[in-house]
Parts: structure tokens; sequence; C-alpha cells
């Protein structure tokens, strides 16, 4: 068993609001059957780039109901950072509570096993 780690461009903003695209993170794999799809570690870590020291907050929010209702799990992010969640919802997300300038970008990293 190898495990890898995945990286996703999850949220891409330049307004306030979720990712314009409808882009979430997935614990586990998208992916068919056969191909690396298990879950190796619960462990996931979220970057968040073009947060501009305070002119912009972001909150990483959580859903374990397929997306049908949204909890605010870190707030606010006002800064590049990375967050690290050991275990939590199924589903994550970005939202952007704040906007001043430039994009704000969230990416998520995953590890699963091939």
């Amino acid at each position: 068993m190898a495990i890898k780690a995945t990286s996703d461009l999850i949220g891409e903003h330049v307004a306030t609001g979720v990712d314009p695209l409808g882009r979430v993170h997935k614990l586990g794999s998208t992916k068919a059957p056969g191909e690396f799809n298990k879950i190796a570690n619960t462990t996931r870590i979220f970057q968040f780039v073009g947060v501009a020291g305070g002119s912009n907050s972001v909150d990483l929010e959580g859903s374990i109901d397929g997306g049908q209702n949204w909890v605010t799990w870190a707030s606010p992010i006002t800064t590049d950072t990375a967050v690290i969640i050991d275990d939590g919802p199924l589903l994550m997300r970005s939202n952007v509570q704040t906007y001043n300038s430039g994009t704000i970008q969230v990416y998520a990293q995953k590890f699963l096993e091939e």
C-alpha cells in the first residue's frame, strides 16, 4: 500500500460568498472504484492564499449531510495560512465573509491509499 497526497483548488474568490463554481472538498476519493480511493488518513490541510493580512476574511465551513447545511469549522481566517483538520466533516468549503481586493485561493490536501 502506498499513500498519495492529493491537492485540489477548492475555492477561488474575487467577492464575498462561497466559490462561484461550487467547488467543495470531499474526504476520500471521487474517482471510480479500482483507482486509489481509500482514505489513508482523515487529516486534511487547507492552505489560504491571497487573504491579504486582514483586509479579507474567510471561513472554513463543513457539512455532514451532503451539503444541505453548512456550519463554520474555522473562523475567521484573516491572513495567508494553513489550517490542519485532524478529523472533520465529509464536505468542506471556503466562504469569504469580508472582501477588499485580490484573488483569494483555498487549497485542500488529503491522503489516500493507492
